[in-house]
C-alpha cells in the first residue's frame, strides 16, 4: 500500500469517526455535511469526495460497524451446534459491541424510537429509520434461529422465537445504554454482561446447566 492510499484511507476513517459522533449528538435532519467536515477538520468538498450524500455517509457508519458484528456472530453460529453456546455468544458480543461503540448505540436507539413515534409516516426520517430497523431485524432473525434450535433440541422452553428475540435485544440494548461511559475493559462491564447472560439463559433453559 503506497503513501497516497494510506493517507486516503486514514482521511476516510477520520470522516466516518467524526460522522458517528455528530449523528449521535444531533437529530439526523439537523446535521449537515459542513458539521461533519468541521468535526473531522477537513473541507466540505473533501467529505463529498468520499461520500456523495449525508444519507450515504449515515448508512456507511451503520453498515460498516454492524456488518462486522454480524460477521462475527454468523461465523460462530455457523460452526457451533450448541444453542446455549450460541445464545451466550450473541448476548456477550452484542453487548460488548455496543459498549465499544456507544455513539452507534445512541443512534440505534434514537432512530428506533423516532420511527415508532412517527409510525413510519415521516418522510424525513423514514429512509434512515427503516435502515436501522432492517439491521436490527437481521440480528433478531439470527437470534430467532438460535431459539428455534434450542426449542427443537429441548434445551429451551417452547417460546415464540420472534418475541423472545426482540425481548433479548431490548435487554441487551437497555443494559448497555445504562452503562455508557464505562470502559469495555472495566470489571463491572464483564460482570454486567455475565449477569445479563445468566438472567436471560436461565429464564429460557428447561434445566439450568451446572
Amino acid at each position: 500500500m503506497n503513501r497516497g492510499t494510506r493517507s486516503r484511507l486514514f482521511r476516510q476513517r477520520r470522516i466516518l469517526e467524526s460522522a458517528s459522533h455528530v449523528f449521535a449528538e444531533n437529530d439526523y435532519a439537523e446535521v449537515s455535511m459542513e458539521d461533519i467536515a468541521e468535526r473531522a477538520e477537513v473541507s466540505r468538498g473533501t467529505v463529498y469526495n468520499y461520500f456523495n450524500s449525508k444519507d450515504g455517509l449515515y448508512r456507511r457508519v451503520l453498515t460498516e460497524r454492524l456488518g462486522a458484528l454480524m460477521s462475527r456472530l454468523e461465523e460462530v453460529i455457523d460452526s457451533e451446534p450448541d444453542p446455549v453456546v450460541n445464545l451466550r455468544h450473541c448476548v456477550v458480543q452484542t453487548f460488548l459491541f455496543f459498549m465499544k461503540y456507544p455513539n452507534l448505540l445512541l443512534l440505534w436507539r434514537r432512530e428506533e424510537l423516532r420511527r415508532l413515534s412517527f409510525n413510519g409516516k415521516n418522510d424525513n426520517l423514514e429512509p434512515v429509520a427503516d435502515h436501522i430497523v432492517d439491521v436490527r431485524d437481521q440480528l433478531a432473525d439470527m437470534m430467532q434461529g438460535v431459539f428455534r434450535e434450542g426449542s427443537r433440541t429441548g434445551v429451551f422452553h417452547s417460546l415464540d422465537p420472534a418475541s423472545t428475540a426482540q425481548a433479548v435485544l431490548g435487554a441487551i440494548e437497555g443494559t448497555a445504554a445504562s452503562m455508557v461511559g464505562v470502559s469495555v475493559r472495566d470489571k463491572i462491564t464483564r460482570k454486567a454482561v455475565e449477569n445479563l447472560h445468566i438472567i436471560l439463559s436461565e429464564g429460557i433453559l428447561m434445566e439450568p446447566r451446572s
